[in-house]
């Protein structure tokens, strides 16, 4: 339902501001990678990937790019050789896995947090605080804006 709520928006930008319904999409997901590269207190270095999908459950989904090393010095941009193999058999070191994210830890501020990076279109016509609101009640956030 809110998934739905998100792409109708994004629909309506697209037939007020003339912007191509692909283009808000990927504004958002770049903003959601942002703002849970921020969240996490990822380096900036670290490739985040977010990927809107509409037709699952959540909206949204987060990857972190890990490179596989024998020895983990900082397990946010890597991932042991023992813990890849369990997901992937053939990685080897030196190889790079995309893992996909606790989305729960992410919570209600950084996704509100999402948006004022967004694409300035996007806070002109009030969708920012519409989709915050909407993603923020899909996650059940405890304590979601009126």
């Amino acid at each position: 339902m809110v998934c739905n709520e998100i792409v109708e928006i994004l629909k309506q930008l697209e037939r007020e501001r003339g912007i191509p319904y692909a283009e808000l999409v990927a504004t958002l997901e770049g903003a959601f990678a942002n703002a849970y590269r921020k969240q996490m207190h990822l380096p900036h270095s670290a490739r985040v990937y977010a990927k809107f999908t509409p037709d699952q459950p959540g909206c949204f989904r987060i990857f972190v790019e890990k490179e596989v090393v024998g020895v983990v010095t900082d397990d946010s941009v890597q991932i042991s050789l023992e813990e890849a193999q369990k997901l992937n058999p053939a990685l080897e070191v030196g190889d790079t896995v995309q893992i996909e994210a606790s989305i729960e830890q992410f919570g209600r501020v950084a996704v509100q947090n999402a948006f004022p990076s967004a694409d300035p279109a996007i806070a002109r016509v009030g969708a920012r605080t519409r989709l915050a609101r909407a993603e923020c009640q899909h996650w059940r956030c405890d304590y979601c804006a009126d």
